[in-house]
């Protein structure tokens, strides 16, 4: 049976406090007449970017039905202590697979209540189980301010983990919440052939890229402005991937 999948992937939600999400239900409700499943992505910059205006932001984001958003380069802008601020609001998982909090005194009580999480599992109503996990760049250590006690690991050893975790639950499809860049994740597409879809973080061009790499698809908006990008995937029983289209709804 061929399962058709929506991916919402929104970008720099932090431009957005004059939005309205209302679309994005609207969207979701017209995909499940089509029998269409549909997954809310976001960015790395989905949150905390905008200091002044930061409860104002994460109300409006918490009208988002995000299924998940992973770690970008501004999550550690304020510290520790910003992030435990902003995270006290936020009802959706972020997805951190190599990075340990675990000696981050502020920062650890939020992995224990489920706030950062490695990976997330999706059951479908066609069967099929889907399984994303979120990788941040290291370079975090010297463009921001995380603590001496948040310790980030090397991606492809954090992702060779978590890919054999996802294998051995039994998921049909992989999908990788990246905010490492183009290179390192064609890198990680050919070292990793079970990961089937890399979400890029988005580059400071103009209009969206949809590429393969051997059999993973890397979907990257190239913007530095708020997008809303759907892209339209099947996907058959051998978990082959056919991209349909790709939506630019902003």
């Amino acid at each position: 049976m061929i399962m058709k999948l929506s991916i919402l992937h929104i970008n720099n939600t932090h431009l957005t406090l004059d939005k309205d999400f209302s679309l994005i239900n609207k969207i979701k409700e017209e995909n499940k007449k089509r029998v269409i499943e549909t997954l809310v992505l976001g960015d790395g910059n989905s949150i905390f970017n905008n200091i002044e205006h930061k409860n104002d932001e994460q109300d409006l984001l918490n009208t988002v039905p995000f299924d998940a958003t992973t770690l970008g380069s501004h999550q550690f802008d304020e510290g520790s202590k910003g992030i435990v601020e902003n995270l006290n609001k936020i009802n959706f998982p972020i997805l951190a697979a190599n990075v340990n909090f675990e000696d981050d005194k502020l920062l650890n009580p939020l992995v224990k209540e489920g706030k950062f999480i490695p990976y997330l599992l999706k059951n479908t109503t066609s069967g099929k189980k889907i399984g994303i996990f979120g990788l941040t760049t290291m370079d975090i250590v010297y463009r921001s301010h995380p603590s001496a006690e948040t310790i980030f690991f090397n991606p492809f050893d954090k992702a060779d983990f978590i890919v054999k975790i996802l294998k051995n639950l039994g998921v049909d499809v992989i999908i990788l919440l990246s905010q490492l860049g183009e290179e390192m994740n064609q890198m990680l597409a050919q070292q990793f052939l079970e990961i089937d879809i890399i979400i890029d973080k988005p580059v400071g061009t103009s209009g969206k890229k949809v590429e393969k790499c051997g059999n993973t698809l890397i979907i990257q908006s190239e913007t530095d402005n708020y997008s809303l990008i759907e892209s339209e995937i099947n996907i058959d029983d051998e978990g082959n991937l056919l991209f349909i289209q790709e939506n630019n709804y902003v």
